[in-house]
């Protein structure tokens, strides 16, 4: 078993190898792979969320750097997006329609409104209108 074993030199002695263990049983379970995949993907997700403002670079921030989200309940006029090192403030109205997206991780962007754009008038009395975006970087000092 110790050929099959390379890591039996470093074992204690009486230590079984994961090999050696039970395939049956609750308190040996051999993580798979997939299954570690599985479980971080519904804990920390893995993709991004595009930051559009009308004048200045647009920003690209990962999921699994979404620390906190800050917003005025029920109806909110401004979202607070806390990442790791930069700190995002999206301010306008009906931006309730944006917090489930963020809750699950599934909203893909944020655009600041145009008003001499494409889509205007407007998208409408109860969707959300972005008037301002503000990145500030929150990295440390």
């Amino acid at each position: 078993m110790a050929d099959s074993d390379p890591l039996a030199k470093w074992r204690r002695s009486g230590a079984k190898s994961p090999s050696s263990a039970p395939e049956t049983g609750d308190e040996t379970k051999i993580l798979q792979l997939a299954d570690y995949r599985r479980a971080l993907s519904e804990t920390a997700p893995d993709g991004w969320l595009e930051i559009r403002p009308l004048k200045g670079p647009w920003a690209l921030c990962s999921y699994a750097q979404l620390r906190k989200v800050l917003f005025n309940e029920p109806k909110p006029t401004r979202i607070d997006l806390i990442f790791s090192y930069e700190r995002v403030t999206v301010k306008g109205r009906n931006l309730d329609a944006l917090v489930p997206g963020l809750r699950a991780g599934t909203l893909a962007r944020i655009e600041q409104f145009n008003p001499a754009g494409p889509e205007a008038p407007g998208p409408g009395p109860e969707g959300p209108v972005v008037e301002s975006i503000e990145c500030t970087d929150n990295g440390p000092r």
